[in-house]
């Protein structure tokens, strides 16, 4: 019957997978849809022919919303959409050529039509070919629009290994898809959500942070409909962004926040401190934190933040960084709020930076950014200073000189200790006047330089009233508050100045940074070289050290006096283009005047810029590198068979890995069918398949011998792309094999049979299946412990279900499918079971059926004669049962046996009921409508039609019988178990069973009078899951009665065939089954059981009586049988005690007056033995038996009995 199905086990249609190629990308072509209208009843499916592989959108449309569903014969639903009755359904997604089937859900209540449309997308970047469209380069922003039914497209190219950083957001904007090299849709999606930069204008936001190998790669972004705004306004904008800008160790930057209302900057690995500044308080959130290339941009590890609440409008972050990651900056505000951020490495821990040593000299340029709260400080004081052999040598400073004519004066924020680093140009007495206005005190001390440098001597404070003798030279003057706050003071030389009138004038802004734009340093590889800086109580600091000539690479930033102009030198390690950060400038670049995003080559500069503003101002300058697109080739579009190497059938391959190599080839497949890819050799390895537009059909690791890879699956003819990779530590020579799958046609499965298969390592089966009706059906595939893979295809070939695991149900129509229980790598036991599910009726009008053990809920609707809801119950054998109506109803139940019977609303009644048919007249206690109920008949026992489901064992159940018949006692189910069944009152065991052929779940087919029995169920070995426990009322066909010898052949399924019969002598009546599968035999004188077995039976019987041979089959399957039933004569023989030899008979009718037991020695295989009349034929195991006054034997094969032995 076995028959292995290869070209036609699938109706396909022939497609071959064209790639995009030329201007095959950019022409819009006709789509063909069989059908574009659907009427009420008209069967909601139709196909659609795409001629040329595009984007498409597939559309219903219907007054009241109608799903939509789009298939592959291939790879199943690709897209569905819409929900009947709620909204239509529009299903946008990318299609190669191909035919395809579209199904629709349409609403069941509606009356109205359905339309069905297409429409094709259109590519709007200007492009002659593919290879035409535009570049994506790090670092690019692109702010442009995007309608519905469009896509734009770019290419992004990658030298080497590394990650995509990219945001995409939009109005229209509904998706992101990746081509590698153009052709092959990857199994790459970036993270989705909503943002809502400004308020009521939400918008789709897409983030790629990916890891992408080298090579060309297409992105497509594909419009959708438009979020809502207010006044449906027809604006559709599309904002990219590619790469995480870089601003530098340190710096400060003006930065005006995108569209994205989210902006993320790249910052040095030592950044420590952070702060953010803005002219008012509205919200502005700022966080850092260590970047991770894998990780999206908007995690937070530290954030500080402006709103309304705050005091002043700027926040700050300090961060423990060890200078092992590299740390990102995020902003978030409101589009186009301007900010400004300063971050550095603070220098505040310190007092002091040390210069490498050299034995050259060497140039440097010498910055520092202050953090806000130095405008509130005192002055920023550094000294460059050498201390080679403990003397000091000033390079240069930034001091505050004070002399009889130069005081010092200032207002500052005193809360802690702080200090100046000052210059005496007169030895004298000096003194500080503090204004008692200003609210502040502070006391003071002055250490010379060298105290400083070399740990000298350290003074006590003085108040302010106290003068201090200096002599003239450099100091670090100290300040503790006595009294904090506000701080006015001036330092003067005694006598040289009025103290009041100098805390009267204008008190100039302290200097809270500077550039040394070419400090010379060297040489003098002995000398130690120290930037010697002053303290300020919670005010941050930032100092760059660079070498010259600078390159902007790494950016720097710098404060810079109205007028004032810096001159430096730059150097360019690659074509970049330059930018300034700042307002109010003349910049030229070796003479030539800078615009920023000027292109300068690789090489040296002169830099020169002049502040033309009236206030000191910042400014920043960088480079970003044109490398990548000067090195960026344009994308070459090979034929597929050029870009890989071809796997077939008959072509396997094989190739060297390195660790955690991935290799791609090219699969080319002919013919449709069921196939196996693996990898063959000793290492362990992972596999993945595509198609162009699929990027995962399947994929497998180390699942099959030698920790190889398998997948197995159907694939239409075409090509597909395969990954295969190295996994763990393993690194050498493996092979791919493509291996054509075996597939046994087992016919039609009709409903409600299990087929019982054991099936061989890769293979597969395949069922036809004709549902009766349309409605929900479920096909099941197990084995125990397991569900197999499946595929279930309708009659032209589309699946619908690709591939999946059984257990869920799905609607089907009057027509034929095809059911495949895929392959395993192993020999498996498979019961596979196609069987409707009984859905929910509607509950309409006032008449329903009520089944046992299943509530039902229904809503009570008042009319003018308060009409009862009727349910109708039937009850196939007596039985215990508790009667529920929810609170606020109330119910009289009627039937056989049973006077009527209150059901009170909220409380359960316990009755017997017998067979029989009852109502159940339901109402509200009172008058009122739309109240909500449930109604339920629920039991403990088991009556025929009934089915229990278990997970847990052992259980005992009460089966309950009503008529006097043979039953079905059977389990479904993955999980091994046995059964036993006793009496009512467990004394008597009645039948037990196990396995069935190629089954682990058990059957107990047995005549049983009405009653009440006991079954008892345990699971076998560890294997746990669902049992489901049936039983049925087996049909009883009797024939006409029969004369020996007797002969029937016929087609049995779940009916017993009782054919009657009468011995016409004494003798042993002998009944086979010659054809057929798990026969069973019962053979009954009335009522009582004389024996049973299966496929041989052999009872000896009486002469003149009416017997009746009860036949049927152990499979669910109908088969044809044949058996044949004769009488088998007897000779017989007397024992006694001397020995003697039987001979010449199948069969002897032994007699034993003297009650001896005999010993029997046999030259054949053995003996059937039977006790007396009506007692079955059972082999004899041992030679040693104990007879009865009347017994038999039987040659076991049935021939003639030839010298066997007997002896007392």
């Amino acid at each position: 019957m076995k028959k292995s199905l290869y070209r036609s086990i699938f109706i396909f249609s022939v497609v071959i997978l064209i790639l995009v190629c030329a201007a095959d990308a950019f022409a819009q072509d006709k789509t063909s849809l069989a059908k574009t209208v659907f009427a009420p009843g008209d069967i909601p499916e139709t196909k659609l022919l795409i001629a040329q592989r595009g984007r498409y959108s597939i559309q219903t449309k219907s007054p009241t919303g109608a799903g939509i569903s789009i298939i592959d014969r291939m790879a199943g639903v690709l897209g569905s959409d819409g929900s009947p009755g709620e909204k239509d359904g529009r299903v946008d997604l990318i299609l190669e050529t191909g035919e395809y089937k579209v199904k629709l859900v349409p609403d069941l209540d509606s009356s109205a039509a359905i339309n069905l449309s297409v429409i094709q997308f259109k590519e709007v970047n200007e492009a002659k070919t593919t290879q035409d469209l535009p570049m994506l380069y790090d670092g690019d922003y692109i702010q442009t629009g995007l309608d519905d039914y469009c896509t734009k497209s770019y290419w992004v190219y990658f030298e080497q290994r590394g990650e995509l950083r990219l945001e995409i957001m939009g109005r229209t904007f509904r998706e992101c898809s990746v081509w590698q090299n153009g052709q092959w849709l990857m199994n790459l999606k970036p993270s989705m959500s909503t943002r809502e930069p400004v308020s009521g204008r939400p918008m789709q936001y897409a983030e790629f942070y990916q890891t992408f190998e080298p090579g060309h790669y297409l992105l497509v972004m594909a419009g959708g409909s438009p979020t809502a705004w207010p006044n449906e306004a027809k604006e559709y904008p599309l904002f990219i962004r590619r790469g995480i800008q870089y601003l530098g160790e340190q710096g400060i930057r003006s930065i005006t926040i995108s569209p994205f209302g989210k902006d993320v900057y790249l910052v040095g690995q030592y950044t420590n401190y952070f702060e953010c500044i803005r002219k008012d308080l509205k919200y502005t959130r700022m966080n850092t934190g260590t970047f991770n290339a894998n990780q999206t941009r908007h995690v937070t590890a530290r954030s500080a933040v402006i709103n309304k609440e705050s005091t002043t409008p700027f926040c700050s972050i300090s961060a423990g960084n060890n200078g092992s990651r590299q740390q990102f900056l995020s902003l978030e505000a409101a589009p186009g709020d301007k900010l400004e951020v300063r971050f550095f490495k603070s220098a505040s821990g310190s007092q002091y930076l040390s210069f490498r040593q050299t034995d050259k000299s060497l140039s440097y340029l010498v910055t520092s950014i202050p953090g806000i709260e130095a405008e509130n400080s005192f002055d920023f004081t550094p000294l460059l200073v050498d201390t080679y052999r403990s003397k000091i040598t000033l390079i240069k400073d930034m001091s505050v000189h004070v002399s009889s004519g130069n005081p010092w004066v200032r207002k500052v924020n005193l809360l802690g200790h702080c200090s100046a680093y000052i210059y005496i140009e007169e030895s004298g007495d000096y003194k500080i006047a503090e204004s008692a206005d200003a609210g502040a005190a502070g006391k003071y001390r002055f250490r010379r330089a060298e105290d400083v440098f070399f740990s000298g001597t350290i003074p006590t404070y003085q108040t302010a009233e106290k003068s201090f003798k200096l002599v003239a030279g450099f100091y670090l003057m100290e300040c503790d508050p006595v009294r904090a706050g506000i701080l006015h003071y001036a330092l003067y030389k005694d006598g040289s100045q009025n103290p009041q009138s100098l805390l009267a004038k204008p008190v100039k802004d302290p200097v809270v940074s500077f550039i040394w734009p070419n400090i010379i340093l060297g040489p003098n590889a002995d000398s130690s070289k120290y930037l010697y800086y002053n303290s300020r109580y919670n005010t941050q600091v930032g100092l760059s050290i660079r070498e010259l000539p600078v390159n902007p690479a790494e950016p720097f930033s710098f404060y810079l006096p109205a007028g004032e102009t810096v001159n430096t030198e730059l150097a360019l390690d690659a074509d970049s283009a330059l930018f300034i950060d700042g307002s109010g400038y003349d910049c030229t670049v070796t003479g030539k005047k800078l615009e920023n995003g000027t292109i300068f080559r690789e090489g040296k500069y002169a830099f020169q810029l002049k502040n033309t503003g009236s206030t000191i101002a910042f400014y920043s300058v960088y480079s970003l590198s044109k490398k990548a697109v000067s090195r960026t080739p344009r994308p070459v579009m090979k034929p597929i068979g050029e870009s890989f190497p071809i796997l077939t059938e008959e072509k396997p391959w094989f190739g060297d890995f390195e660790r955690d190599e991935t290799k791609k080839l090219l699969l080319r497949v002919t013919e449709p069918g069921l196939y196996r890819i693996e990898t063959s050799g000793r290492l362990a390895m992972g596999l993945s398949i595509q198609t162009a537009l699929v990027p995962v059909l399947g994929s497998a690791s180390e699942n099959t011998a030698g920790r190889n890879a398998l997948i197995a699956r159907y694939t239409r003819p075409g090509d597909y792309l395969v990954s295969v990779t190295t996994r763990g530590r393993s690194m050498g020579r493996a092979g791919v094999l493509l291996r054509r799958t075996e597939i046994v046609n087992e016919g039609e499965l009709p409903a409600d049979i299990v087929s019982r298969k054991t099936v061989a390592p890769d293979s597969a089966l395949r069922y036809t299946l004709k549902p009766k009706e349309a409605g929900d059906y479920g096909v099941y595939s197990f084995g125990l412990g397991i569900q197999f893979p499946y595929r279930l295809e309708d009659t032209e070939g589309f699946p619908l279900v690709a591939e999946g695991r059984t257990g869920t149900s799905i609607a089907l129509r009057n027509e034929v499918y095809y059911f495949y229980s895929l392959p395993l790598t192993f020999e498996s036991r498979r019961l596979t079971r196609f069987t409707q599910v009984k859905m929910a009726e509607t509950r309409e009008g006032k008449t329903f059926d009520l089944f046992i053990n299943k509530q039902q809920s229904h809503t009570w609707k008042e009319t003018a004669d308060r009409v009862p809801d009727v349910y109708k119950l039937v009850i196939t054998a007596p039985v215990q049962v508790n009667g529920f109506v929810s609170e606020g109803m109330t119910g009289t139940m009627t039937g056989p046996g049973i006077q009527p019977v209150k059901l009170e609303g909220g409380k359960q009644l316990s009755m017997e009921l017998v067979a029989g048919s009852y109502e159940i007249r339901a109402a509200a206690k009172e008058v009122q409508s739309l109240l909500p109920y449930t109604i339920s008949v629920t039991t403990a026992e088991l009556i025929p039609g009934m089915s229990y489901s278990y997970s847990s064992f052992p259980v005992s159940v009460v089966v309950s019988t009503g008529n006097d018949a043979v039953y079905d006692l059977w389990t479904f189910g993955f999980t091994d178990v046995k059964a036993s069944l006793w009496d009512g009152k467990e004394k008597t065991l009645i039948a037990q069973a196990d396995d069935r052929e190629n089954d682990w779940n058990f059957r107990i087919t047995q005549r049983l009078s009405p009653g009440r029995y006991l079954l008892k169920i345990d699971r076998i070995g560890s294997t746990t899951g669902n049992v489901t426990l049936y039983l049925d009322e087996t049909t009883r066909q009797q024939v006409n009665a029969a004369k020996l010898p007797l002969s029937l052949e016929r087609t049995i399924g779940k009916e017993v065939v009782e054919i009657p019969f009468a011995m016409p002598d004494e003798g042993i009546f002998m009944v086979k089954s010659d054809k057929g599968v798990g026969i069973r035999f019962a053979l009954y004188n009335k009522d009582r059981l004389c024996g049973q077995a299966q496929d041989f039976l052999a009872v000896p019987l009486y002469k003149n009586i009416q017997y009746t041979l009860h036949v049927w089959q152990g499979e669910d399957v109908p088969q044809d049988v044949r058996i044949t039933g004769a009488l088998i004569a007897s000779k017989t023989a007397v024992l006694g005690d001397a020995a003697q030899t039987l001979s010449g008979s199948q069969s002897f009718r032994l007699s034993n007056p003297a009650g001896l037991s005999y010993v029997f020695t046999s030259p054949v295989a053995g003996l059937y033995y039977s006790r007396g009349f009506e007692r079955p034929f059972t082999f004899a195991e041992r030679n040693a038996l104990a007879l009865t006054d009347t017994s038999f034997v039987l040659n076991r094969d049935l021939s003639v009995l030839g010298n066997v032995r007997v002896e007392p």
